[in-house]
């Protein structure tokens, strides 16, 4: 009689996980897709296909540490001939990716792209496996190259055929972007994260390809970088679609789905340690970094940066040519960024460079390092190294 109580147990806490694995993605019913125990995502019948483009729309999308599959499964849809997916987030929750988003097994030569304006989480076990090039933005809308728009609001979109060339940030504040995980692409391939703050704590490589990070004002149009890796990204005042009008997930509340730390009354502060972790500190808590002389005769940092609206934060990136562009603060606390050819790092306000007595901040471009519109401050003599 006891086992069978054990087996009944066993079986009622599998469907609670299944169940809450089911949950985390949800198609909304805008798109002939269909998601399979949360894990699975595939066309339905012939799917929503335009040209070269695949589209998909969830009314939640959350990637368990299990991670997620993009398929054709039992579609007719060629995955060969595919070069977009695009993926759009229509309901009011951010997008926490906790584990590998997977779509090259299936989708070879597709690019991938992750719209949700509510903000886009990715936790430290977070990572990819992608076709070609990632795309992670929480801008509503999306123009491509025939005059289409790719709207957030599935009441006013339509399902363009031509290739995306532009980020439309249609809402006066927007969300942000977190990584903590460990973002790669193939070699020759594009990381682009544009959101109203991006924090990458984690690492994003792209061997021989581009790495783009843009901290965007509300109202303004990310032009995507042009193919060939001629030109980076730009920021312009071009064609807005509609207007969003959700409920932007505040930064507080997206670290702390990250942190664990739900109290977000009390610690509301998102903060850089001086060794570059991510925290939610007190209201109350004071903020700051400094340097002080150690008993050994070194320079120590002490401290933490606060993250504001409009800042980007780099820790790890290594890749071919790079951009960060900041309406606010550019952060590099012990980062270590790698960059073969060209990096460019605007800022509207600052840019700082910190290290630490464990480890020196390394800021390598082997072409040509430019640094915009800010102002360095730096705990030592030589907080970064440039070649």
């Amino acid at each position: 009689m006891r086992f069978c109580w054990l087996l009944v147990l066993c079986s009622i806490v599998l469907g609670i996980e299944s169940a809450a694995q089911a949950q985390n993605i949800k198609t909304d019913g805008s798109t002939s897709s269909l998601a399979i125990d949360g894990r699975l995502v595939v066309p339905n019948g012939r799917g929503t296909v335009r040209g070269n483009n695949l589209f998909h729309s969830f009314e939640r999308f959350n990637v368990p540490e299990s991670g997620v599959t993009f398929g054709v499964g039992n579609s007719r849809v060629d995955g060969l001939s595919i070069r977009n997916i695009i993926n759009r987030v229509s309901g009011d929750s951010p997008s926490a990716i906790l584990g590998r988003i997977q779509s090259s097994r299936d989708f070879p030569n597709a690019n991938f792209f992750l719209i949700n304006p509510n903000g886009i989480v990715f936790g430290p076990n977070a990572s990819l496996d992608v076709g070609k090039s990632f795309y992670a933005t929480t801008a509503p809308n999306i123009g491509f190259s025939g005059g289409e728009i790719f709207s957030s609001d599935p009441r006013n979109s339509t399902f363009p055929n031509t290739d995306p060339i532009n980020m439309q940030f249609a809402v006066e504040r927007p969300a942000a972007i977190i990584n903590q995980g460990n973002l790669s692409v193939r070699s020759g391939e594009n990381i682009s994260l544009m959101a109203g703050s991006v924090v990458s704590t984690g690492s994003l490589t792209a061997p021989n390809g581009s790495v783009d990070l843009g901290a965007i004002a509300g109202n303004n149009t990310v032009v995507l970088r042009s193919p060939g890796l001629v030109t980076g990204f730009t920021i312009g005042s071009g064609t807005l679609g509609r207007q969003w009008t959700g409920n932007i997930t505040e930064l507080p509340q997206l670290a702390s789905l990250l942190t664990g730390n739900s109290n977000v009354s009390e610690a509301g502060q998102v903060v850089l340690n001086p060794n570059g972790s991510l925290q939610l500190i007190p209201n109350s808590a004071s903020t700051g970094l400094a340097t002080i002389l150690s008993p050994t005769g070194q320079f120590e940092t002490t401290g933490r940066v606060r993250v504001n609206p409009g800042d980007v934060a780099i820790k790890s990136l290594t890749t071919g040519n790079a951009q960060a562009i900041a309406q606010g603060n550019i952060n590099l606390l012990v980062p270590n960024v790698q960059v073969q050819n060209n990096l460019t790092l605007k800022a509207g306000q600052n840019v700082n460079v910190r290290d630490s007595l464990n480890a020196p901040a390394v800021v390598r471009a082997g072409g040509t390092l430019l640094l915009l519109e800010f102002r360095l401050k730096s705990g030592k003599k030589q907080p970064a190294i440039a070649d």
